[in-house]
């Protein structure tokens, strides 16, 4: 018995192996760069409410403010929640994104992740109308 032809045989049978690990490989690293856009976004939603008096203008301006942050990252969401928390001295934005795989990677994968993300900011007492 020969081993000729032993090693074009496993180059063939390890190849989608590799290729498998490498698109998982870039599969995590888009998700960890979408986890820290959602909390830019949670960031600047937080920020922007935290200058409003009302309720109803801060959660419209962190909805708002979310969004272009999002956007402006490239981060296309299947659906988007921005909830606010107006305590007497901070305000507390949490930003959820679900993101469908096959947005990530170029890759037809089914299903999708949901990103969330909590930040918090000072309520500036000096700025900001009603």
């Amino acid at each position: 018995m020969s081993d000729r032809g032993s090693a074009g045989l496993s180059v063939v049978l390890l190849t989608p192996v590799i290729l498998a690990l490498m698109a998982f490989a870039v599969l995590a690293g888009r998700i960890g760069t979408a986890d820290q856009d959602v909390v830019s976004a949670a960031q600047a939603a937080a920020r922007a409410a935290s200058l409003r008096h009302g309720a109803a203008a801060a959660d419209a301006d962190a909805r708002r403010a979310a969004d272009q942050t999002l956007r402006g990252a490239g981060i296309e969401c299947a659906s988007t929640s921005v909830r606010t928390a107006v305590g007497p001295a901070e305000v507390t934005a949490t930003v959820a994104c679900a993101v469908k795989l096959s947005d990530l990677v170029d890759l037809a994968l089914p299903g999708q992740t949901t990103i969330t993300a909590s930040a918090s900011a000072p309520v500036d007492f000096y700025r900001g109308g009603s």
